[in-house]
């Protein structure tokens, strides 16, 4: 089957053939259908999405009425970029081989196809009424999603069958991308104190410059030495979905894009260290102390909290490395409504949360000589 280029090539036809292929349906047809953009016109950063309302010809208990159809991105610079780090892949072989091994608790996917250009489909359930609690998760929810990615770090952990799922690394390859990554990030850093002068603590400059030179460093701490296990990679509460009055699934965890191999508490800190500060400080030592239990109990051995809580500082140096990549000013011809509320929440909420949590854990002594 040919990969549909996004939402508006979508027919009843590659429907109904996509959901029999899965045995989702059986014997009925998909007859009409309407979609409904997600987001700001269906297009986030690395693709398209949208809500597909759909009509059968007969009834069948198991067949979908809605469903959550999710491409590549549209525009083919943004989609060479987002697969030449395996974004697509990755998450195409997370709900191909993962998810069903699991009980971290995901949206059943009724169809995926991924093809080496970056094209990329995958039918996903609409977890609505459950939906993203954004910046507003509790204490409790956030407890919720620890101890669930705490059982799949668990199960990946060292696991003999990675490599088949994932595929083996080809570090020069690797190495060449985040040559990339680092020069295109030591470039934003030029203008970036001027560009956060309001929001970047005076005390953090120097440090931010150390963390910029030394990003590869850190990353390569993190995600490619041992002990390892799969990872999220994006695990923050705009990719939390949880239970409403309505109803809905009590936890469900989205997006998968940059699932991948690495140091477990890394999940724990990107989501953590994004939190608002005084409700990480209180409740960071006791959800870390959790989090390394849940470890020791579902038999990973040899990983001390020492070493776990060391991960999670060295995660805040990521975070902000992270940050100083993707934060700029508008760019000519872009939506400005749009930039404005990215700028927001990555100038006046992330980062001052992430030099805070730097600051208070004394991450910078992590960072490589």
């Amino acid at each position: 089957m040919l990969i549909p280029e996004g939402p508006q090539a979508l027919t009843s036809e590659w429907l109904t053939q996509a959901l029999r292929q899965t045995g989702t349906i059986k014997n009925a047809v998909v007859s009409s259908f309407q979609t409904q953009a997600i987001g700001a016109e269906g297009e986030g950063i690395t693709g398209q999405t949208a809500r597909v309302k759909l009509v059968y010809d007969s009834d069948e208990t198991a067949a979908p009425h809605t469903l959550i159809a999710k491409f590549h991105a549209a525009d083919s610079k943004i989609r060479d970029a987002f697969n030449s780090f395996r974004a697509y892949e990755n998450e195409f072989r997370f709900y191909q081989k993962v998810a069903i091994q699991v009980e971290t608790p995901t949206p059943r996917c009724y169809y995926a196809d991924f093809h080496e250009s970056g094209l990329t489909v995958l039918l996903l359930e609409d977890l609505a009424p459950a939906r993203s609690v954004g910046g507003n998760i509790n204490p409790s929810q956030v407890e919720l999603a620890i101890r669930q990615i705490a059982k799949l770090h668990a199960f990946w952990w060292e696991h003999p069958q990675s490599d088949d799922i994932l595929g083996k690394e080809n570090m020069s390859v690797i190495k060449g991308v985040w040559n990339h990554l680092q020069n295109q990030v030591q470039n934003n850093w030029q203008s970036f104190p001027e560009l956060t002068r309001d929001n970047l603590p005076q005390e953090m400059i120097g440090i931010s410059q150390r963390i910029v030179n030394n990003w590869i460093a850190i990353a390569d701490q993190l995600l490619y030495h041992s002990p390892r296990t799969f990872i999220h990679g994006d695990f923050t509460p705009d990719n939390f979905f949880f239970a409403t009055v309505e109803g809905g699934v009590p936890f469900a965890l989205i997006d998968w894009q940059l699932f991948k191999r690495g140091r477990s508490a890394y999940d724990i800190g990107m989501l953590l260290g994004g939190l608002p500060t005084e409700q990480r400080r209180q409740t960071e030592q006791d959800l870390l102390k959790m989090y390394h239990q849940i470890l020791v109990e579902n038999r990973v051995e040899g990983y001390t909290f020492e070493q776990c809580f060391d991960d999670y500082r060295l995660t805040q140096l990521d975070a902000f490395a992270r940050l100083v990549f993707v934060m700029h000013a508008p760019l000519p011809g872009e939506d400005l409504d749009r930039y404005r509320a990215t700028d927001h929440k990555f100038r006046e909420v992330e980062l001052p949360r992430r030099c805070a949590a730097i600051l208070d854990l004394d991450a910078e002594k992590l960072i490589p000589k």
